[in-house]
């Protein structure tokens, strides 16, 4: 048994699939952990204005990562010896986009109200903190490391736990759930920075850095994150303006956990990227077989996802939220039809980003977006968080199909072997672990 832990952990993907799985976990329970502690201490209404306030925070710190993480996870194993510069003007553009818009914002809302001010004050803090570990995170697994970019998400995990456990109750209100989310962020990335500096030891004169060079480069993959998060999270916030908190609690108690635990498409999807980036152009052969690796794990998990999820959603939100959440298991078991559909297609995407062609990644989940605004405006005043349900299934499906449309030259791609072809597709990227 410890030498298969041996084997495993000395293949690239496998380990960064380890590692990124834990990292996953670990953020996603923590987030669910803290919706339902906060819904358990606030209530319903007052509940649902922190899952709103999370969206919102979601959504500035997607804009000011500007997809960066991704363009990096991609750039690095292509340029090494850039990582650097690549990764510390990447942070530089961070910081220049969200601390200039956060200050303007907290004085506009402090002279109407304080307690809103400080709110978006601390908000500012969580965005740029969140915005960074990615960052960090895709430069460690450019490098075939993963393993510390675990370390700094768990340090988030605990910290954001612990807090919300003394929060609750100590002095359960909404600002000072908002101060864990942002000590336990701020928490992370030290830790985080501290391991780039030391683990990486990067080369680079930061008199030279260039946020703006990065951010041109990374327009597609910045307008990808905004796309995915419209899509993902644009329910919860129109739900909020259109039916009010107390129906974003009942939504979002079981969507924002939802969307938090399919995010762990990205153990498998970049654990194959940055193998997906290297082999592509210098060896198509191994190019097609770990694509074709990559798409059925993400279909077998999301399958299995899917069935656990629609059978298990009444317990769930039975041990989750008792009689707070009502009703919400219906609404779960609509959410779980997404789940394989959201895995495939992130498969697809992975696929159009690894072969250099993120625009029409962009233009797909973009497109996804649109789609799941207009489908939402039109129903929710009609049929309220029904329709937000249902319309995330529907987008699915129509974010499949534009994939579909793009890689429709290539899809035979996709007529696999045997089982055993696909597993040695996987291992041949093995071997020991060089920092560059």
């Amino acid at each position: 048994m410890i030498s298969r832990v041996q084997g495993i952990m000395n293949h690239h993907i496998a380990r960064n699939s380890v590692f990124l799985g834990l990292a996953a976990a670990c953020r996603g329970l923590a987030e669910v952990f803290i919706i339902i502690v906060a819904i358990r201490a606030l209530g319903p209404s007052v509940g649902g204005q922190l899952i709103f306030g999370l969206a919102v925070i979601r959504l500035a710190q997607l804009a000011s990562e500007a997809g960066l993480g991704i363009y990096l996870t991609r750039e690095i194993p292509r340029a090494p010896e850039s990582a650097g510069t690549l990764t510390l003007e990447a942070l530089k553009a961070v910081v220049l986009i969200a601390l200039p818009a956060g200050l303007l914002l907290t004085i506009v809302t402090a002279s109407v109200d304080p307690l809103t001010g400080v709110l978006v004050a601390i908000g500012t803090l969580a965005v740029i903190f969140g915005a960074a570990q990615p960052i960090l995170g895709a430069a460690f697994l450019a490098h075939d490391q993963a393993q510390w970019q675990f370390k700094n998400t768990a340090i988030t995990a605990v910290t954001l736990v612990g807090g919300g456990i003394l929060v609750a109750f100590v002095s359960p209100s909404l600002l000072s759930f908002f101060v864990v989310v942002a000590v336990a962020r701020g928490a992370g990335t030290a830790v985080g920075l501290l391991d780039f500096m030391r683990v990486l030891a990067p080369r680079v004169n930061l008199a030279s850095l260039s946020a703006r060079r990065s951010l041109r480069r990374s327009v597609p993959y910045a307008l990808n994150g905004i796309g995915s998060f419209l899509y993902l999270r644009m329910d919860l916030l129109l739900l909020g303006v259109i039916s009010g908190s107390v129906a974003t609690g009942v939504y979002g108690g079981v969507a924002d956990p939802m969307v938090s635990l399919t995010s762990m498409v990205f153990i498998i999807t970049r654990s194959f990227l940055p193998s997906l980036s290297r082999a592509y152009g210098e060896d198509n052969k191994r190019f097609s077989s770990l694509v074709r690796s990559m798409v059925i794990i993400n279909v077998c998990v999301g399958l299995a996802l899917t069935i656990v999820v629609f059978i298990g959603s009444g317990w769930f939100v039975s041990l989750a939220f008792g009689g707070e959440l009502e009703g919400a298991a219906p609404l779960l078991r609509v959410l779980s039809l997404a789940i394989v559909f959201r895995f495939f297609n992130s498969g697809l995407a992975t696929w159009l980003t690894a072969s250099g062609r993120q625009w029409q990644r962009t233009t797909a989940i973009m497109s996804g977006a649109a789609f799941n605004i207009v489908v939402i405006v039109i129903t929710i005043p009609i049929w309220g968080y029904w329709a937000a349900a249902w319309a995330t299934v529907a987008t699915e499906f129509a974010i499949l199909a534009v994939l579909v449309w793009f890689l429709r030259a290539e899809l035979p791609l996709l007529s696999w072997g045997t089982r055993a072809n696909v597993v040695r597709a996987t291992v041949a990227e093995g071997g020991d672990v060089r920092a560059d």
